[in-house]
């Protein structure tokens, strides 16, 4: 019995382990987000250099090195109303928004 306490016990401490290690990783690796107003700014501005789009996600690097996500805000929109509509309601685009670079 006690065997099993231990297997038990060590397996719940390398799940946790294996979590905190997880959300570090990518505490690490996702860059800061930015609004989306802020972003249409610096574009303005000229202040963003490399862009890419997956989704309703966009990724970029502006001209000092920082990289940045941030969402389009149609995509925020349609999401805000998915949730909010009190009958069934279906996102599709056609053809799908989706660029790969």
């Amino acid at each position: 019995m006690k065997n099993r306490v231990q297997a038990g016990l060590l397996i719940i401490f390398l799940t946790v382990l294996g979590v905190l290690g997880y959300n570090a990783w990518l505490l690490e690796t996702t860059p800061p987000e930015r609004t989306y107003t802020e972003f249409l700014t610096d574009v303005k501005n000229g202040q963003v250099t490399v862009v890419h789009l997956k989704g309703p996600e966009i990724r970029g690097e502006d001209r000092s090195g920082r990289q940045f996500r941030t969402f389009l805000q149609i995509f925020r929109l349609l999401y805000r109303c998915y949730f909010q509509a009190e009958s069934r309601l279906v996102l599709k685009s056609h053809p799908p928004f989706l660029i790969d670079s």
